[in-house]
């Protein structure tokens, strides 16, 4: 609905980035509704609906599908970088493997590993790989117990 306001011009999308905003503010709709509804806000951030995005914040309940959904740290990163709608950041769905973009993040990563930055996974360390000290017991094969019957029937169910 932004995005259709937004191609009709700023009047347009105000008068719609309000009525979301009424929407977000009024307890009457669903607290995930106006959770979730209200995160476009942010991509769209005035200082009239401010209280209302804070007003959101504290909707979020741990355990329950929208906890953390956003904070008032991103609230105020919003209202730093200011109009900055999803829908154009990601407009080239293909954009993740362009070799500038794939370059891009190999750097960051080289860059991330370099500092060890605690944020980052740290240094990926292959594993070895196991090695069995003898040959793996198919279900149709003897019991290696001895018994003569089929590994199945035997000692397949019990613990070793």
């Amino acid at each position: 609905m932004l995005a259709a306001a937004a191609d009709k011009g700023s009047d347009a999308l105000d008068e719609a980035i309000d009525w979301l905003a009424t929407m977000c503010g009024d307890a009457a709709n669903a607290a995930d509704f106006r959770v979730v509804a209200g995160h476009s806000l942010l991509d769209f951030p005035r200082e009239r609906h401010r209280s209302v995005m804070e007003a959101l914040v504290d909707l979020q309940q741990p355990g329950t599908m929208i906890a953390n959904a956003y904070d008032r740290h991103e609230i105020e990163r919003a209202f730093g970088v200011g109009d900055d709608p999803e829908w154009q950041r990601f407009d080239n769905p293909w954009q993740f493997y362009d070799p500038d973009e794939i370059d891009r993040r190999q750097e960051r990563w080289l860059r991330e590993a370099e500092r060890h930055d605690p944020d980052s996974y740290g240094p990926i360390v292959p594993s070895k790989t196991y090695q069995r000290t003898s040959p793996k017991v198919g279900r149709n094969d003897p019991c290696p117990c001895g018994s003569g019957k089929k590994y199945k029937k035997c000692c397949l169910d019990t613990l070793h």
